[in-house]
């Protein structure tokens, strides 16, 4: 442990441990730095000072996996003086009892004496395995709020990655080290292969003192003493830039949190479900507390789980569908929190539950005839016609073998016609009767909740929603509050104290979100005690099925008699103007509404005006009808709970796979753009390590698919390639991080043996490593550049295929003046490039709309 940063909210002081003298300027005068050479005088301090500081909560960014174990495993060796496997003598202790007991220093971590060791995933052996907790500390992982909190949907979540989603200065540049051990050091500088001056003054100054020191280095002047100055003053200089590293490490947290808000909505959750914050990283612990207190209130003893002899599962979790293609008008509406929604409407829990001992028997023969999803796939045709499957077999099994046979995923349109409504909502004159006379409602997997009181489960989420709505409206009423102190030229404080209570409202509105989200995955466990752990899940998943898909396919019914289609028995239950169908929302097709004659010559603008009229007219009242059919038809509890209203309409929609589709958005919420957005739902086209120069290129294909389509595509592409042929490869390297060189040659490829005798071929970074290794040695260039080791970071190429200095298809650098001594430019696989990092990123999009990209000739006879 070299350097230790620290932050007390309470001072506003930064406290920073370092193993060298620091000679630079802080920026900010609250930090405090402390040069204390020995390690074990450094983990001595920090001890002191969580001794002295006794803090309440400890945040950091990716603690649980690294800095905490690391810090309470060093100071088990450097201060407790432990030299064993940690994992391997301690592992029996593991989870259950204070497994650093017999290490006094480790304890003082914890203000009670208490530091429990968990079994980690990083890692089979060593200490890297054990994760740690130091008990009477909550840890707030700020990386693992931001996944559970956020719904970012980033293709990285590192501190960098937040700090440009959240508008915040990111971390400092280190430099350009062939490890992160260099920015500490300064060994292993890269040199770049041009004079241009960095923007960043100190890294300027590293460059000019590095270039100077190796230059010494390589005409032999390592002992004078202008070069052991010019030496010391480069290690200065990274190392002051190093601590400004650490420092803005910290920062960027702290300006990340004040953006993101998500402390505090951990906090929240804590306090409205009266748990600790540690308690409320699952979902389980805070739901299962507030149910408890909620029945305390209700002078109730909730029910043991039952056992039941009938058990539904197919079909179970959200209906997901799509249609890939390219639409011009699409509409779509959502439900409003449909799951909480759906425990309200059917009164779900486990107090309403009716448990088989007291089921009557009219309810069993019910329940058998008509919500067994178990019945023979004849019923589907009234002619009975034999029912073949995609093999073109007859079938005449049970669906619920047949569904078990082709796995769990199986989805048909067919047979969910069957399931809901051939045996459900065409049946409201045989169901309902029943259902009065009991005074009960029923899921679609055949599950009974009475309705003669509220479920304690219902009653939380209808008033987690009602204060949720009552935030979010006091925040958008205050968010007008603060716009008119602007305008009036408030005093910065008035604007500073309203924008505080606005922040608080939006706070507290979604951290209600939060809790009604997490409630279906907390009432689905089997360990809930406030459920029925898979038959509350599958009640309530089947509930959205059914509501959804019925809503879904009566929309569905308008736009084909609008078109005149014959409606048949065969096509009844196809979803042909649907592309795209979610767990709680549909996408509606309305471009051949837009081509019909009287519609199809007028302006963009007055087409959007129409969609919004049909969708907030005639959809919506088809719409509400249903539910209220559905509400009849079950009997539900609180059908009004069940509301679904438009989300957006949009002009150009491209569908692609199910929960992945981008859009030109033109109505939000019934309100019509002054310039339309961009919708993008599971579909990234750059990732974090793709190369800067092909993000620039990828970027616009989104925008060019959805206003040009395939033919300006395939044009861009065109263009795009042209351009890249003429870069330079050190525009569209890749990089990696070398984990292993323990590989020989074996034919052509690099290959090592296992214990078990098995081979294992190299990675891409590896090969390329040792390639550009041997390469040095056939070129009598090794005291010029430095070997490639383990730990490295790199940069590779492909390589054309036979090249002159017979690399086996890459070769890695570090220094871009070797990329132009060996001309890397003229060996260089350009196809390979452009096909692994543009073509194959974009066919997320190409191939499931068949587009064809370089317009190819079929046959002779085409051409």
């Amino acid at each position: 442990v070299t350097v230790i940063q620290l932050y007390d909210n309470f001072t506003d002081m930064y406290t920073i441990i370092g193993d060298k003298e620091y000679t630079g300027e802080f920026e900010m005068e609250n930090i405090k730095y402390f040069h204390i050479p020995k390690e074990e005088n450094r983990l001595e301090f920090f001890l002191r000072y969580m001794e002295k500081l006794k803090p309440s909560i400890v945040a950091q960014f990716n603690g649980q996996s690294f800095d905490l174990p690391y810090m309470t495993n060093r100071i088990a060796r450097v201060l407790d003086g432990y030299d064993g496997d940690f994992y391997n003598d301690y592992k029996e202790d593991l989870n259950h009892k204070n497994s650093y007991v017999d290490m006094p220093n480790v304890l003082r971590l914890s203000p009670v004496g208490v530091v429990e060791g968990v079994p980690s995933k990083m890692s089979k052996d060593g200490m890297e395995s054990v994760a740690c907790r130091w008990k009477g500390i909550i840890h707030f992982d700020q990386r693992e709020a931001t996944l559970k909190h956020g719904f970012l949907g980033l293709p990285s979540y590192s501190l960098n990655s937040l700090a440009q989603r959240f508008g915040v200065t990111q971390k400092v540049d280190v430099g350009r080290y062939r490890n992160f051990d260099g920015g500490y050091s300064g060994d292993g500088y890269i040199h770049p292969d041009n004079d241009e001056p960095f923007e960043n003054i100190e890294a300027e100054k590293i460059r000019q003192l590095q270039r100077k020191r190796d230059d010494m280095k390589a005409a032999g002047d390592i002992y004078s003493d202008e070069y052991q100055k010019v030496d010391i003053e480069t290690r200065q200089t990274v190392y002051n830039m190093f601590i400004s590293y650490s420092i803005r490490d910290v920062t960027v947290m702290l300006e990340v949190d004040e953006k993101s808000k998500y402390l505090n909505v951990h906090k929240a959750i804590a306090y409205e479900s009266s748990v600790t914050m540690d308690m409320n990283w699952g979902t389980l612990a805070y739901w299962y507390n507030m149910l408890y207190r909620e029945a305390e209130k209700h002078n109730l003893i909730m029910p043991l789980k039952q056992q039941f002899d009938f058990q539904e599962e197919v079909f179970v979790g959200g209906i997901v569908r799509t249609m890939p293609g390219h639409y011009d008008c699409i509409t779509s509406f959502d439900f409003a929190s449909l799951y909480p929604s759906l425990i309200r409407a059917w009164n779900i829990g486990a107090d309403t539950l009716v448990k088989d001992y007291e089921m009557p028997k009219e309810l069993k023969e019910l329940r058998e005839k008509y919500f067994s999803s178990h019945f023979n796939l004849q019923k589907l045709n009234k002619e009975n016609q034999p029912f073949d499957d995609e093999f073109g077999n007859p079938i005449d099994v049970p669906i619920g073998e047949y569904v078990k046979k082709y796995g769990e995923k199986f989805t048909n349109d067919l047979i969910e016609e069957g399931i809901y409504h051939q045996n459900i909502m065409d049946n409201k004159e045989n169901i309902l009767p029943v259902l009065q006379e009991y005074d009960v409602t029923v899921t679609p997997n055949g599950y009974f909740y009475k309705r003669d009181k509220q479920s304690i489960f219902a009653d939380r989420m209808k008033t987690l929603f009602e204060e949720r709505i009552k935030d979010k409206k006091a925040g958008q009423k205050q968010s007008g509050v603060v716009n008119e102190l602007k305008k009036a030229n408030a005093s910065p404080e008035e604007i500073r104290v309203a924008f505080e209570k606005q922040e608080y409202f939006e706070n507290q509105s979604q951290v209600k979100k939060i809790m009604l989200n997490a409630a279906f995955g907390a009432s689905s466990m089997e360990a809930a005690q406030f459920s029925n752990g898979k038959v509350t899940g599958a009640s309530i998943t089947t509930a959205g099925r059914l509501s959804n898909r019925t809503v879904a396919l009566r929309c569905n019914d308008y736009i084909r008699g609008l078109l005149g289609e014959e409606i048949t028995l065969e096509n009844k239950a196809e979803l042909k103007h649907i592309p795209q169908i979610d767990t709680d929302s549909f996408y509606l097709d309305l471009t051949s509404i837009m081509k019909m004659d009287k519609f199809k010559d007028l302006p963009e603008d007055k087409k959007t005006e129409l969609a919004l009229k049909i969708s907030s007219t005639k959809i919506q009242k088809i719409i509400d009808d249903e539910i209220t059919n559905i509400g009849e038809t079950l009997n539900l509890y609180e059908p009004e709970s069940l509301v679904m209203e438009n989300e957006v309409i949009t002009g150009s929609f491209i569908s692609l796979a199910p929960k992945r589709y981008f859009c030109d958005v033109k109505v939000n919420d019934g309100v019509i753009l002054q310039k339309s957005k961009q919708k993008i739902v599971g579909v990234s086209l750059v990732s974090y390590s793709t190369p800067p120069m092909l993000k620039g290129m990828l970027k616009p294909v989104i925008d060019i698919a959805l206003d040009g389509g395939e033919k300006q595509l395939r044009e861009y592409i065109k263009e795009q390639r042209i351009i890249f042929g003429k870069s330079d490869p050190k525009d569209f390297v890749r990089k990696a991080k070398v984990n292993n060189l323990d590989y020989k040659k074996v034919g052509l490829k690099y290959k090592r043996q296992k214990e078990n005798g098995k081979w294992l071929t190299a990675p891409m970074g590896s090969v390329s490593s040792l390639e550009y290794n041997r390469l040095l040695k056939d070129l009598d260039i090794v005291g010029k550049y430095d070997l490639i080791e383990r730990g490295d970071s790199i940069s590779y190429v492909y390589t054309r295929m036979p090249n002159k200095y017979n690399l086996l298809g890459s070769v890695a650098f570090m220094d871009d003046r070797f990329s132009k001594e060996i001309g890397l430019v003229d060996i260089a696989d350009y196809n390979i490039h452009w096909e692994k990092d543009f073509i194959n990123k974009i066919d997320i999009i190409i191939k499931p709309l068949k587009w064809d990209i370089h317009k190819r000739t079929p046959d002779i006879v085409k051409w």
